[in-house]
């Protein structure tokens, strides 16, 4: 167990990690792998956890049961909450530019 070279020992780290919440320093002595090594793979895996916001597309319902077609789309409640705070959130749009000449506006 000298390299860590599968899946099992990233697995292990992590599992050592966040379920059994030990450092480093013991995971490394445990596993006998270096703790540069147990540290790459905790810093990899505390960047992949940063939450993704999702889109409203995502959330829409694409797919139709018995066609398999994307041909409609069934907006879900998520995908409409989602979509009802970016509006609300957003920027009211002006009419009148002001680099536009409009001569009887």
């Amino acid at each position: 167990m000298s390299k860590i070279n599968n899946k099992n020992n990233e697995y292990a780290i992590l599992y050592l990690h966040k379920i059994q919440k030990m450092d480093a320093a013991t995971i490394a002595k445990e596993l006998k792998i270096s703790q540069k090594t147990v540290d790459q793979i905790l810093a990899t895996q505390t960047s992949e956890d940063q939450p993704k916001k999702s889109k409203v597309k995502d959330l829409m319902i694409r797919q139709t049961a018995s066609k398999s077609t994307n041909s409609v789309a069934i907006m879900t409640q998520g995908a409409s909450q989602q979509s009802d705070e970016a509006v609300k959130n957003s920027e009211p749009v002006q009419k009148n530019l002001p680099h536009i000449f409009r001569p009887n506006g």
